[in-house]
């Protein structure tokens, strides 16, 4: 009885193993999967240098004499490459500037005021402190109070800021952070605001006089714009030959005719997910919903 409990358990052992060994034997259609994931931040941003080179040009005028840059807002429609060029811009600036801080903060997911605070606080501190019990403004200002003690600049870029849960929300973070240097000239904070709406109807007086950052336009991309784009992640992301020239051409047309690049990484992942769980060598047309 005892023999045939220890082989019975040996067997469910080896068939978990072996159907995790089979999941790594049939990865058939990916090389790196992370590139297809809207946080990835490749080499070169293709087709932005206009909108780079506007940023790049504030940042570093005043970086280098280490002074707080203008207020920034960057405009355009969802997957025009706002969200890359401002990630791609801070993974340089912290590399060149040692005495800057950046912070990226996705409104969609942090949507209050304490939220994005947090997402702040754990920057500067490097360490996801415990903070119950802090009011929202006692974590700004030991914020404010850190980066003045250590001589910091800090770029925060609210992604999606439209997405902040209220109208008071959004108001009171933009009013505190760009007051912030107004009251106290050694806090440094330039704000960089992500969005596909007119957020000046979304402000307050108060903060509308204050909030007169330089503007950029992000356009849509062109489909032959985007057709290459998601040439270069295929390389990148997949092994040779798992997609052909027309399945690239027809996802191209999908994401241009919907406006959103990242539509265009979804679903080529999506549809190599599909084609690696068949054990297929190659995206076909049936692995697209």
């Amino acid at each position: 009885m005892i023999l045939f409990k220890y082989s019975f358990l040996y067997n469910i052992i080896m068939v978990q193993k072996t159907i995790w060994d089979s999941i790594e034997e049939t990865q058939t259609i990916f090389r790196e999967k992370d590139v297809f994931k809207v946080e990835f931040i490749p080499e070169t941003i293709k087709y932005r240098d206009n909108q780079r080179d506007k940023i790049i040009y504030n940042l570093k005028e005043n970086l280098d004499a280490h002074k707080r840059p203008y207020h920034m807002i960057l405009k355009g429609n969802y997957g025009t490459g706002k969200t890359v060029t401002i990630n791609h811009i801070f993974s340089k600036v912290e590399k060149r500037y040692s005495k800057v801080k950046t912070v990226h903060i996705n409104c969609k997911n942090h949507r209050s005021q304490y939220e994005i605070y947090l997402k702040v606080y754990e920057k500067i501190f490097n360490e996801n402190m415990d903070v119950a019990g802090l009011s929202t403004f006692n974590i700004l200002n030991k914020i404010i109070r850190e980066i003045v003690k250590k001589n910091i600049i800090l770029l925060v870029a609210l992604d999606d800021i439209s997405s902040v849960k209220s109208d008071r929300d959004l108001n009171n973070v933009l009013y505190n952070l760009l007051r912030a240097s107004e009251t106290n000239i050694d806090a440094r904070i330039c704000v960089f605001s992500l969005t596909n709406e007119k957020i000046i109807t979304f402000l307050d007086d108060n903060v509308r006089t204050i909030f007169s950052g330089i503007e950029i336009d992000f356009p849509n991309y062109t489909y032959k714009e985007i057709y290459n784009i998601l040439s270069e992640r295929c390389q990148l992301g997949l092994y040779k030959g798992a997609i052909s020239k027309d399945i690239i051409r027809n996802v191209a047309k999908f994401a241009f005719d919907f406006g959103d690049l990242r539509k265009a990484f979804d679903e080529i992942y999506k549809a190599g997910y599909n084609a690696e769980y068949e054990g297929c060598h190659k995206i076909l047309k049936r692995h697209f919903n």
